[in-house]
């Protein structure tokens, strides 16, 4: 929205008329304000089942494929997956959009024998991240391990999630397991505060166990 000086001045009243106004719309849960940036139009959250292994689905939520290329592991990817580093590796980057409004940045590797089936003709690299996966390795998905915390956004990850620098996103290090225990991807979501809520259900007991995930070379 315009600054409290844009709004007194386009609208003839004092900037504490303004304030007050604003203060309101912020109680009222229309408007967010957020220090240093501005204040922003509050709009509808997507949510996302988080406790389920699938992507965004329905609802005018699509994926689209910024990237797709081998790359040599550094450190941190070639741990995670196995590999040594400089291993080549696939890197996939992935932006959820709803409609026109970009969700999340979605930035994964894969083992270099999971990302050449992935490159096959006729592979569909927009659809259910889990499913697309699935049908490469020949086999199911065990399960997710991740952790999500809060960071801002900057660079081209602002530009490409259409935010301001040090806009409040959810940052999700993602490592996915096969049935065998094989970590068969890993990388980082980021994902637009404002536009995403994450839903989940845990039960006191566990009830179904996943394999402890295991760095598998090649």
């Amino acid at each position: 929205m315009p600054s409290e000086t844009e709004l007194a001045a386009r609208h003839g009243v004092s900037r504490n008329t303004v304030r007050e106004a604003l203060a309101l719309l912020r109680r009222e849960g229309l408007v967010d304000r957020v220090q240093g940036v501005g204040t922003f139009v509050v709009r509808h959250k997507t949510p996302h089942q988080f406790d389920q292994v699938q992507s965004w689905r329905g609802g005018g939520v699509h994926h689209e494929v910024l990237a797709m290329e081998p790359v040599p592991a550094g450190a941190l990817v070639a741990a995670a997956l196995g590999a040594e580093e400089g291993d080549p590796v696939l890197l996939l980057e992935r932006r959820t959009m709803l409609e026109a409004t970009p969700l999340a940045l979605w930035t994964t590797y894969l083992p270099e024998d999971v990302g050449q089936r992935l490159q096959e003709p006729g592979v569909d690299l927009s659809g259910d991240f889990y499913d697309m996966l699935e049908g490469a390795l020949g086999t199911h998905v065990a399960g997710v391990q991740s952790t999500t915390e809060a960071v801002l956004s900057d660079g081209d990850v602002a530009l490409l999630l259409g935010v301001p620098e040090s806009w409040p996103l959810l940052l999700v290090e993602r490592t996915v397991v096969d049935v065998s225990g094989r970590v068969v991807e890993f990388g980082f979501g980021r994902l637009r505060g404002d536009r995403v809520s994450l839903k989940s259900w845990r039960g006191r007991r566990e009830t179904r166990s996943c394999p402890v995930p295991r760095a598998v070379a090649g």
